[in-house]
């Protein structure tokens, strides 16, 4: 089977295909799955090498294309199993990688093999769905399923023992540790985005994301339109800074629902799509305006310093800001995020200002080199997103969850499910039933819509595979090995 792939700047696209994930066929199969390039902007002229990464904590096998642009899955690729496979193709010249992308990839459990324990078939998976949903559809269940040594039922403090408070992660099927990634936000939108900036972005092949104020595209010392739409067709992506860079907390959610609205009605104008993010301004941010924000976007970034792990709190994520206008850290202290994020693992997401006369494009590069060198896989920020959001939210998840003000439910990942709002749970083993009874005067969502839910299959972007919107109804999130109805 030939997959067809476009290599149209950062951002593959699998041709003939809704999904963002390539299929490879079935464990211990090979000799079938061949890739073939079609290759766009940036991607001309240069030699092809490509990386099949079966695991995050696998090695990879590469794979030169041939003159055609066509590559044979090597064996080691779809030699297991896997829902966290990675294919990294890489643009070379003269040695030096100008250009990279990523696609995640799945290779399935093969048909029963005799003398070898299976999983039950799909038609059984139903059977057990059907006889556990039950008729009046007052309470929620989550279904999940693992091997013996991959499925418990546990709290969030590794403990069977429940209070009211204890935020419960539910299952802990998924996937093994990822690595670390880092990506690259730049704020403001000042000319010095485009002049200086961009050029660096396009020298060294890196993903980067801007954050655009709107409403000033054209004032004296930001970029233009054409600018941005540029950047844009390149491959750097776009997060919301409001309209005129407005400090939240002067905002009501009224008043930021109308901003916003507006906000992207500009993004459509200019034929800018896929803005997923708010960057904060200030990083300032108001509990009451949450829901406002989770309602137009999957991503709020605030300047508080930290790395990002799963499962995300992706109202409040954290930022480290390189160059700070104050020099009140160095290149060092920023590499030692860096080296703390591969040793810890977790999402580092890194705060530029172009503009600030403390930037440093030579420093910038050291970084860059520093990063990819460090075992970090430097990633866009939906394209981070996309492999390691979320997959379900209701609610406003924090951290320590017990802590949180309103009752949350959240899927991480991993096919975690985490939540500070049930009941009434019993550790099992195998197939899981949970009769997630809310808590007394807890709700997820209202049919005001004061609450947002949203689920998602990472790998599609957003407009896809994401609903939201008031209440719960009847929605199906599939992640890996973990099924949920809501009902």
């Amino acid at each position: 089977m030939t997959h067809e792939i476009e290599l149209e700047g950062y951002y593959p696209k699998i041709l003939g295909s809704p999904m963002r994930m390539l299929c490879l066929g079935t464990k211990a199969s090979y000799g079938m799955e061949v890739l073939h390039f079609q290759r766009g902007t940036g991607w001309d002229g240069l030699a092809l090498d490509v990386t099949f990464t079966p695991d995050p904590q696998a090695e990879g096998t590469t794979v030169l294309a041939d003159a055609g642009d066509t590559v044979a899955v090597p064996p080691a690729a779809t030699a297991q199993a896997t829902n966290s496979g990675s294919v990294t193709v890489r643009g070379v010249r003269d040695g030096v990688q100008c250009i990279s992308c990523n696609i995640p990839y799945l290779v399935l459990n093969h048909a029963p093999v005799p003398g070898q324990q299976t999983d039950p078939a799909e038609s059984v998976w139903k059977q057990y769905a059907d006889k556990l949903i039950p008729a009046g559809g007052s309470t929620g269940q989550v279904l999940a399923k693992a091997s013996a040594q991959d499925m418990d039922l546990y709290w969030a403090d590794g403990t069977t023992t429940q209070t009211e408070t204890t935020p419960h992660m539910l299952t802990n099927a998924g996937r093994s540790k990822k690595k670390a990634i880092v990506s690259f936000v730049d704020d403001d939108c000042r000319s010095e985005a485009y002049t200086v900036l961009f050029p660096l972005v396009q020298e060294l092949g890196m993903p980067y994301t801007v954050a655009c104020p709107a409403g000033l595209m054209g004032k004296t010392g930001r970029m233009t339109v054409e600018q941005l739409q540029k950047m844009a067709r390149s491959g750097v992506t776009v997060a919301c800074h409001t309209m005129t860079e407005t400090d939240m907390e002067q905002d009501t959610p009224e008043t930021l629902e109308a901003t916003l609205q507006q906000f992207e009605a500009e993004m459509r104008r200019w034929g800018i799509r896929g803005v997923r993010s708010y960057a904060y301004v200030n990083g300032r941010y108001k509990a009451d305006c949450l829901n406002t924000v989770k309602k137009h976007f999957d991503l709020g970034l605030t300047v508080e310093k930290g790395i990002n792990q799963i499962p995300y709190e992706s109202c409040r994520m954290k930022r480290v800001e390189v160059f700070p206008k104050n020099k009140s850290y160095t290149l060092e202290d920023v590499k030692a995020w860096v080296d703390k994020a591969v040793q810890d693992g977790g999402w580092l997401i890194l705060m530029t200002h172009a503009w600030y006369t403390t930037f440093d494009a030579a420093q910038l590069k050291e970084l860059v080199g520093y990063i990819r060198a460090s075992g970090a896989e430097l990633m866009d920020l939906y394209d981070a997103l996309d492999a390691t959001g979320n997959v379900v939210e209701a609610g406003d998840y924090q951290k320590p969850g017990a802590d949180a003000a309103e009752p949350f439910f959240v899927v991480d990942a991993d096919g975690r499910a985490w939540t500070n709002a049930l009941e009434n749970l019993r550790p099992a083993d195998g197939i899981t039933n949970v009769e997630a009874a809310l808590q007394s005067g807890y709700v997820i969502s209202t049919a005001t819509g004061n609450q947002n839910i949203r689920y998602r299959v990472p790998g599609h972007p957003a407009g896809g595979c994401d609903k939201r919107g008031p209440g719960v109804g009847n929605g199906l999130g599939v992640y890996g090995f973990c099924a949920l109805f809501f009902l």
